[in-house]
């Protein structure tokens, strides 16, 4: 923006404005739950980005820890999650507690 003082002979000129910075387009990140595990069992992610599980298992499952509290997945159904926040998150099945899974959103 140039603001012109023509009457006193005076110029003066504002400072450029920085592009705006482009943000990366949120990704989907999938995880498959078969042979009662989670694959892949470690994902990292970014914020805004969704992650979904699909239950390719012949059990019902669901994912729970820090902010994930999904209802039963079954057989051939999804779960979709979108990161909110940077950390890391441990996650598992509480109907079978052996099934573990982490998540890091930076």
């Amino acid at each position: 923006m140039v603001l012109a003082f023509a009457a006193a002979g005076v110029s003066v000129a504002a400072e450029k404005k920085a592009a705006p910075k482009h943000h990366a387009a949120p990704k989907q990140h999938a995880i498959s739950i078969k042979g009662m595990k989670f694959v892949p069992e470690t994902v990292e992610v970014a914020v805004g980005d969704v992650v979904v599980w699909t239950n390719e298992d012949m059990f019902p499952h669901n994912v729970f820890g820090g902010p994930l509290n999904s209802p039963i997945i079954e057989p051939g159904k999804t779960y979709r999650w979108t990161a909110e926040k940077p950390g890391e998150i441990q996650y598992h099945c509480s109907l079978h507690v052996v099934m573990k899974g982490t998540i890091r959103v930076h």
